[in-house]
């Protein structure tokens, strides 16, 4: 599969969270620095996965994938970002993902990491 994008510099990125400041935020400070990279969001694991199907439907597919942990729509049994990751990596998906949360604990890190992630950016808890 191949990028997008067609010159150096730039990337494929999908920001997944529930939270719509915190998708515009991030999709914000991605393209202040990189303005020519495509900035797609999800507001739940399923539109991600959607997303990430659908691209790669058209031959393409996503550089790095920012993934919210805590989504609020578990409550209504909706995918957590672990269990995201773990569906996205069981249907071959090998993409870098970076788990979005404010819970750091060693326990939570090595849930994060069996599930397929790749790095965990903490979130301010405010």
């Amino acid at each position: 599969m191949s990028s997008r994008g067609k010159e150096e510099g730039t990337w494929n990125i999908l920001v997944v969270d529930d939270t719509l400041i915190q998708r515009k935020q991030l999709q914000h400070m991605i393209r202040r620095l990189y303005p020519k990279t495509t900035c797609d969001s999800a507001n739940s694991g399923e539109q991600a996965i959607s997303l990430v199907k659908n691209l790669k439907e058209k031959g393409f597919e996503y550089d790095l994938v920012f993934m919210d942990q805590d989504m609020a729509g578990w409550k209504e049994n909706q995918l957590q970002g672990n269990q995201t990751v773990e569906k996205l990596r069981a249907m071959g998906f090998a993409f870098p993902v970076v788990m979005r949360t404010s819970n750091c604990t060693a326990e939570s890190l090595e849930t994060y990491t069996r599930a397929g992630a790749d790095a965990v950016m903490p979130k301010s808890t405010n």
